[in-house]
């Protein structure tokens, strides 16, 4: 239940709590100064500092019982340019992830720009502490700069993250305004480049499935070119939970949107209809032998699900406001027990039940993503200790990576010897299976902590990923699903080894994305047209 509370300006009176909370272990960790405080050093910086109106600091209280679980400030405050440092802990432990922090900056932002007369505030929050910085970009907060290495703590240099809020009221907007895409790009890039990888790595998984590389688990032998394939499968096998997982993280905290939602619908007609009328003009239609059933799949490609990831996009698209505004009104624990007990449904139980359920879609459906939503959700919205560190994200990819191939092989063995469960064999390379889940949440959140440097490689990241849709609704359309991996086999040449089986997949990769690039930006070029032409009437 999320807790109403009000700000009083601090006291002497509160010395005791302040000192208490600010030399507990959860509170010290996050702050640069981590040196214990003493009754005297507070009633100096009272003194010097508060009194002197050189830092205004608050008490968070609850409106239940008045009582005190934390303070918030802002402190170095420049007159002459209208700005101040912010900063606020959390002291009482039941207080901490329902939300108190975030209200606390709402109200202290509030009191600082109407009530001061402030035009900016900043702060200060290490790179590994998600959690706040997602409770500060709730209250309004921008990411502004990424400091690596920018504190040294007890002999460990620490990256920082530099955060700022300006008054809107107060004028001079333009100038914010024509640097915020800029730095925007810059933020984002690494959620971008992750969109890029992702993609690619379907690529990978509709190479190895259609083009015939994987060898059937139920084959007495497989050579080594066919183990090669299904390591890959194993490392690539997280790639569309990992593009659900970016879309959640940012649906959460955006308004939805109409022409958005047209605008998805348009591009997946674009690609069904147009390919069907290029591929019927070639005659590639007639081999197909089209029913009707068939010719509604591709003039009404959502209901019809001629893609089924976009349907299952779109439709977590429309009801995105909705689980948006839900999950906020949950508490972090009730958050938890939600997700938990969906999670356990829809992806533990069968990743451990040696039969089918019948809510079991593979991951190729609403629910399922449904679940991958709320997991994104959380994590803007809580952060996830299990992944803080790169290096910790990259051996828990790759140990799911492991897992998800040691299962199958384990399974195989079984078979063999039993020939039992033989449809379990590719369990764990189902996008709901538990290992695939957490491979690709740990891959997402280390690119979450991953920063890339500004410059023309992060330009052209957010300039690609924006097209990587139009790069599977090409090479996924039904004419063409099975079709490219033998035009490939054409320049390449089937694999016959490991080597072999390496460069076709590297090349599928390299030629699929880049077409599809290619053809997307010519279909944005056209929909500009249409956007221009539009506007004049």
């Amino acid at each position: 239940m999320k807790k109403e509370i009000y700000l009083r300006p601090i006291t002497l009176d509160d010395t005791d709590d302040i000192v208490r909370w600010r030399n507990s272990d959860a509170v010290r960790t996050h702050f640069i100064y981590q040196k214990l405080f003493t009754r005297q050093s507070h009633e100096a910086w009272m003194r010097d500092m508060v009194a002197t109106g050189k830092v205004v600091q608050m008490m968070i209280c609850l409106k239940e019982n008045d009582k005190a679980v934390g303070s918030v400030y802002i402190r170095d405050i420049d007159p002459g340019h209208q700005k101040g440092e912010y900063g606020i802990f959390i002291g009482e432990e039941d207080a901490r992830g329902c939300g108190i922090g975030t209200e606390a900056a709402r109200q202290m932002i509030r009191y600082a720009f109407d009530t001061l007369g402030l035009h900016r505030l900043f702060l200060r929050a290490f790179a590994d502490n998600g959690q706040a910085i997602a409770s500060y970009e709730k209250a309004g907060f921008k990411q502004e700069a990424y400091l690596r290495e920018d504190v040294c703590i007890d002999g460990i240099y620490r990256d920082m993250v530099l955060m700022g809020i300006v008054n809107q009221a107060t004028g001079q907007q333009e100038k914010q305004q024509d640097k915020e895409p800029e730095r925007k790009a810059a933020r984002l890039a690494n959620m971008e480049l992750l969109r890029v990888l992702a993609m690619m790595l379907v690529i990978v998984l509709h190479f190895l499935g259609k083009g015939g590389a994987l060898t059937p688990l139920t084959e007495k032998t497989i050579s080594a070119a066919g183990w090669t394939a299904w390591i890959l499968e194993s490392l690539a096998i997280v790639a569309v939970n990992v593009y659900m997982l970016i879309s959640g993280y940012f649906l959460v905290e955006s308004t939805f949107k109409g022409k958005r939602l047209a605008g998805l619908v348009l591009q997946v007609l674009f690609y069904s209809v147009g390919i069907y009328l290029i591929g019927a003009a070639a005659g590639l239609v007639s081999g197909e032998g089209f029913s009707v059933y068939d010719t509604f799949q591709i003039f009404l490609p959502v209901a019809k699900n001629h893609y089924w990831f976009m349907t299952a996009y779109i439709y977590m698209y429309l009801f995105s406001p909705l689980l948006a505004a839900g999950v906020k009104k949950l508490s972090k624990r009730q958050f938890q027990v939600v997700l938990g007990l969906l999670l356990f449904w829809f992806c533990f139980l069968k990743s451990v039940m040696p039969i089918r359920l019948e809510t079991d879609g593979k991951g190729y459906d609403c629910l399922w993503y449904l679940c991958v939503f709320l997991a994104a959700a959380y994590i803007r919205l809580y952060g996830l200790k299990l992944c803080k560190g790169k290096l910790r994200c990259l051996l828990l990819y790759l140990a799911c990576c492991a897992g998800v191939f040691g299962e199958a092989f384990v399974l195989r063995l079984i078979w063999l010897r039993t020939g039992r469960l033989s449809d379990m064999l590719q369990i764990s390379c189902e996008y709901n299976h538990v290992l695939v889940f957490a491979g690709a949440v740990a891959l997402f959140c280390l690119f979450l902590q991953l920063r890339v440097r500004e410059g023309w490689f992060s330009k052209a990241v957010c300039a690609v990923a924006p097209l990587t849709l139009g790069v599977y609704l090409l090479h996924e359309h039904r004419l063409i699903r099975y079709r490219w991996p033998e035009w490939l086999y054409r320049l390449t040449g089937e694999p016959v080894g490991v080597i072999s089986l390496l460069f076709d997949t590297l090349a599928a990769v390299v030629i699929v994305f880049a077409v599809g690039i290619a053809v997307d930006a010519v279909r944005r070029w056209i929909f500009g047209l249409f956007a221009k032409g539009g506007n004049k009437h």
